[in-house]
């Protein structure tokens, strides 16, 4: 027979068992996310010497902080294999899985970006890093040496955008070497081809997704005509003009916006090599469009919506604006240096003031110092600088806080603070 205090001890035992496996972390499926030092998140050169904070506007001050936090962010998320997290589940405390080869790229060249903006060698340095890593996932053409394309086959990775992200990648970076830069004339090279095949335009259905249909060919544009910079050939600025051109009708009537950013930047670089107003009036009239489909006007209703982008549901319902708004800050800042080349001082003003609105809105959807506390302090560090997808969703992924990060550096460039 078992004693009343035996059974009393027994129970108490099981309780306490089965409330300690209650309150550790959930075993889910996908990779433990592994505790990080506090102190990395913060930059070995606090107060960079290449910037007198002292001349910034309190805004540009806090833009610049904002942008610097998730460059940083992008940093701790290389991993000493050379490729990036794809992104972190923080109610589960897991790091998501299935990498993605356009997020890496995409990684890579806001990385680069920041680098040469920053002017932070250890953005640069690792930012060298990634692509030279994402370059052993290519191959040369086995029937022209000259060309080079990704090694998946092309209904499982679209070959023109990631290579076009590639050399975008190798010529954000503030002194790129030139083994980058022979790599780079390859796989331009291979764009060339792929863009001057104009039987695929009609194949180019755009979709409102960050990395979604309808950025191939802008992004290829764009890329050929950035390395013309430091890899000059005639035959760059002629195919690029072709290729706008008969494209020029699908980019002006079609109403996906994802795809804007990518083509009001090829619009840029074709306008700042030719200075041939077409192309600026075409980015212009993309960015207006983008103008009328910002919360420009704060709601008391809902007040963190302000700078957003308006977005609809098939019932026609309004819906919390989300990391897709980064689509605006990315489209006004390059039509701010638009506005710069063309002198239009009205537009670049008003570009301004949309930006400005943006990235507001783009910090109530960062990880901050503030609104992590709730978090373990060993577990902080993953989350601080990082951009997640909404208000409601604090998933962060690898290509959100890409594209912020980019917005950010375009800023500064637009403030001409940075390289």
């Amino acid at each position: 027979m078992f004693s009343l205090r035996f059974i009393t001890v027994s129970i108490s035992v099981l309780f306490f068992s089965s409330y300690m496996s209650f309150a550790q972390p959930p075993v889910v499926p996908g990779q433990v996310v592994t505790p990080v030092s506090v102190k990395s998140v913060e930059s070995p050169d606090k107060k960079n010497s290449s910037f007198d904070e002292s001349k910034f506007s309190p805004l540009q001050k806090q833009f610049f902080h904002a942008g610097k936090s998730g460059a940083d962010w992008l940093y701790r998320m290389n991993t000493v294999k050379g490729r990036f997290i794809n992104g972190i589940r923080p109610s589960l405390k897991v790091e998501m899985e299935n990498e993605s080869f356009l997020h890496q790229a995409t990684a890579a060249m806001a990385l680069a970006r920041a680098g040469r903006i920053y002017k932070d060698d250890r953005f640069s340095v690792r930012a060298s890093q990634a692509i030279l890593l994402l370059l052993e996932d290519t191959i040369t053409d086995p029937k022209n040496s000259s060309a080079r394309y990704t090694v998946l086959p092309p209904q499982i990775l679209d070959r023109q955008l990631s290579a076009g992200l590639l050399l975008l990648a190798i010529h954000e970076l503030a002194n790129p070497k030139a083994d980058l830069l022979d790599s780079g004339e390859q796989l331009a090279n291979f764009l060339r081809s792929s863009l001057s095949d104009t039987t695929t335009i009609e194949k180019e259905i755009a979709a409102d997704e960050l990395d979604g249909k309808g950025c191939e060919s802008a992004v290829a544009i764009a890329a050929i005509l950035k390395s013309n910079q430091l890899r000059p050939a005639p035959w760059k600025t002629d195919v690029a003009k072709k290729a706008i051109i008969a494209r020029w009708n699908a980019w002006k009537t079609q109403k996906e916006i994802a795809p804007y950013p990518w083509r009001i930047l090829a619009l840029h670089e074709a306008y700042k090599t030719s200075s041939e107003k077409p192309y600026s009036e075409l980015a212009f009239e993309l960015a207006d469009r983008l103008s009328s489909m910002q919360y420009d006007q704060i709601d008391p209703r809902r007040p963190t919506w302000y700078g957003g982008l308006k977005t609809v549901s098939p019932q026609g319902v309004e819906l919390m604006p989300g990391v897709m708004s980064c689509i605006l800050a990315e489209s006004f800042a390059v039509a701010c240096l638009t506005a710069q080349l063309n002198g239009d001082s009205a537009r670049h003003d008003k570009y301004m003031q949309k930006l400005a609105q943006s990235l507001q809105f783009s910090q109530t959807i960062q990880y901050t110092e503030s609104n992590t506390l709730h978090f373990s302090e060993w577990f902080r560090p993953r989350l601080l600088g990082g951009f997640h997808n909404s208000p409601q969703d604090g998933d962060l992924r690898l290509d959100y806080t890409s594209h912020c990060v980019s917005a950010y550096a375009l800023y500064l460039q637009v403030c001409s603070i940075g390289s």
